[in-house]
């Protein structure tokens, strides 16, 4: 299996909804909310099995 990490920020509202009620995430409850919370953190990085989400992770930051 191959993995592809990625700093695209153009994922797909369903993609990672999707990621996050696999794992019983409750931010998916609210995905317009989790979207820009997502796509407008200071970092942003997804894991890709082919077209596939498989992860996500985020950063904030003060600017400092």
């Amino acid at each position: 299996m191959t993995i592809t990490i990625s700093d695209r920020r153009n994922i797909q509202l369903d993609d990672i909804v999707n990621l996050y009620r696999a794992n019983k995430w409750s931010s998916a409850d609210k995905p317009t909310e989790l979207y820009n919370a997502l796509t407008n953190s200071h970092s942003l990085y997804s894991a890709w099995h082919n077209e596939k989400l498989v992860g996500i992770g985020n950063a904030i930051s003060d600017g400092h």
